[in-house]
């Protein structure tokens, strides 16, 4: 009997002496491993992300470079008035008024809508144009502003026929150009 319990006890005390630590070590292992994947895991996913950092830029300063293409550069109203009647007279238009207001925030794409705030580095132009002449002209100057001023946008327009000269029409427009400010 005595035999029977002193190999109990050794078998109770290998158990608990030996193997159950080991064991406990293991899982304890085995979850740090667990933790450690995860971590590698994140990680390497992060790794990627600033691998690919360097095309994300170019691709991020394609489209800067793409969007500012659409906004004229910010100017002087002098030399946007140049430009205009400069267009005008090519056109073989007749100048009769240019009036230009500057420096507007604020813009009302439609009736009975709130105003929208441009970006703070888009200036918004507005330019009435009253000018003397004949529609292919008229339409040559147009197009020829909007190939030079990509970000001039006719916000109205009208016209008049006077029938007691050679068929002159006045045309009355108001362009609404938007500018970049270069920072």
């Amino acid at each position: 009997m005595l035999y029977v319990l002193l190999c109990f006890l050794l078998i109770m005390g290998g158990w608990f002496g030996l193997i159950k630590p080991q064991l406990d070590g293991y899982q304890k292992n085995k979850e740090t491993i667990a933790k450690r994947n995860v971590e590698l895991t994140e990680l390497q996913s992060k790794l990627q992300l600033y691998q690919n950092a360097s095309t994300q830029l170019s691709v991020q300063k394609n489209n800067h470079k793409q969007l500012t293409q659409r906004y004229y550069k910010k100017t002087s109203n002098t030399n946007l008035s140049k430009t205009i009647t400069t267009e005008i007279q090519n056109c073989q238009l007749t100048p009769v008024s240019l009036n230009m207001t500057s420096g507007q925030k604020q813009t009302n794409d439609q009736e009975g809508s709130e105003q929208t705030t441009l970006p703070k580095n888009i200036t918004l132009s507005t330019v009435s144009i009253i000018c003397d002449g004949d529609s292919k002209s008229y339409l040559k100057f147009i197009d020829q502003i909007r190939s030079r001023i990509k970000s001039a946008y006719i916000s109205s327009f009208s016209y008049s026929v006077d029938n007691d000269s050679t068929s002159s029409v006045r045309f009355n427009t108001v362009l609404e150009i938007y500018m970049l400010n270069e920072e």
